[in-house]
């Protein structure tokens, strides 16, 4: 079961990209709780896990005594040890047990925490890789489509590009490359869901930083977009250097800039 758990712990932690702290806090409450399901929140128990060799140590306080009647609670002075030099009646030690022990019930527990812990865990961390990259544009791998939506692969996290966001003409497959903007991050029954656009004015605007530099270095300042997505756009485009013909620039040698936008555009 240890084994079991870290490994689990340590496939989603690589997948998602949550960092180590907070697998070892996820996987450290999960056993907590799966031990106060069996014995109860009495003084918390020592829990000490190397997810890199698969291990989970976990040592409870136990006092010495005579007759033992709560074997969780308690050890016989006689097997006491082990765990203390010289032990008198009365003492508390720190004895091991492992998650097998504490019976079924309980790893039902730690299970549950654990996946619950790690969902929350893997929401910060799409919030905190995403809340800052509203308005720009994501690019990601089409997972599946349905008739509303594409459920696109961003990296670490999948976004929605609804049917409504996509340009007359569009039309993708599984596996298919997508570029597309930001345009929201929506909690959907308490999970962030990613919503992107290829039809918000934005999206051409950050078209024309990324494929016109004098844009993205401030040269040219893109004034005001206007669009009929799939159809025609109008860019108002200005520059303070009277060497630099802003319209020109934006289309560039034989159109190629222009026409790269456009190609993403549909024409």
């Amino acid at each position: 079961m240890s084994k079991e758990l870290t490994k689990v712990v340590d496939e989603i932690g690589r997948e998602k990209g949550i960092a180590r702290e907070l697998l070892y806090d996820a996987l450290r409450e999960s056993i907590l709780a799966a031990v106060a399901r069996k014995i109860g929140k009495l003084l918390e128990p020592d829990v000490n896990i190397d997810i890199d060799k698969g291990t989970i140590e976990i040592l409870l306080h136990k006092e010495v005594c005579e007759s033992v009647d709560d074997k969780w609670t308690e050890v016989h002075i006689d097997e006491a040890d082990p765990y203390k030099e010289n032990p008198q009646l009365g003492d508390v030690v720190m004895v091991p047990t492992t998650l097998e022990e504490l019976g079924r019930q309980a790893a039902l527990v730690a299970k549950q925490k654990l996946f619950e812990k790690l969902r929350d865990a893997e929401k910060q961390v799409v919030l905190d890789q995403f809340q800052d990259r509203i308005g720009e544009i994501v690019n990601g791998v089409v997972l599946k489509t349905d008739r509303e939506n594409l459920i696109i692969n961003i990296g670490k996290t999948e976004a929605v590009l609804p049917k409504r966001e996509m340009i007359g003409g569009d039309f993708f497959n599984r596996g298919d490359y997508v570029r597309a903007l930001l345009l929201d991050i929506r909690l959907i029954k308490g999970w962030p869901q990613l919503i992107l656009s290829r039809t918000h004015p934005a999206f051409m605007r950050k078209l024309f930083e990324t494929e016109i530099p004098e844009v993205f270095e401030g040269i040219i300042d893109v004034k005001a977009v206007s669009r009929e997505p799939g159809d025609r756009a109008k860019v108002a485009v200005y520059t303070t250097h009277s060497s630099i013909d802003p319209v020109g620039a934006c289309i560039g040698l034989k159109g190629v800039r222009i026409n790269a936008i456009s190609n993403e555009l549909r024409g």
